[in-house]
Parts: structure tokens; C-alpha cells; sequence
């Protein structure tokens, strides 16, 4: 009978595999979030929903950022 962590990474294998996962989650995750929330400050338009919206439609949201006009202050 095998053990019970017999699938579980180890050592080498753990190493290898945060080495190809974390910069895979970096690009897309958290890199979109950044584009989003850089754009929205240069487009006077709301940081923590670009934020979001860069986190839930990834490259979705920076692309819609970048055809979207600079909106005018209403003052």
C-alpha cells in the first residue's frame, strides 16, 4: 500500500515546480492588476475597480483601458 503523500512534491521537484509556477501566476495574475491600476491613475479613472477588473478579466481589462479616452473632470 502506497503512502498517503505519495503525489506530493519533494525537495528538487518542489523547487522545479515553484520555479515554472510562480512566474506563470505572476504574468497572469498579478502583472494585468498592475497594467490596469498604472492606466486607470493616467486616465483619472478608479483604481481599485481597474484593480479588480484587471484581477477577474486579466489581459481583458488592460486592453479595454487602453481604447478607452481620458475622462474630463466635471468641475
Amino acid at each position: 500500500m502506497l503512502p498517503l503523500n505519495y503525489m506530493l512534491p519533494t525537495g528538487t521537484e518542489l523547487l522545479i515546480l515553484s520555479l515554472i509556477l510562480l512566474p506563470i501566476l505572476f504574468i497572469f495574475f498579478v502583472l494585468p492588476i498592475i497594467i490596469c491600476v498604472k492606466r486607470a491613475g493616467q486616465l483619472n479613472r478608479s483604481k481599485p475597480v481597474w484593480g479588480l477588473l484587471g484581477f477577474a478579466l486579466n489581459y481583458i481589462a488592460v486592453l479595454v483601458l487602453y481604447i478607452l479616452p481620458k475622462e474630463q473632470n466635471k468641475e
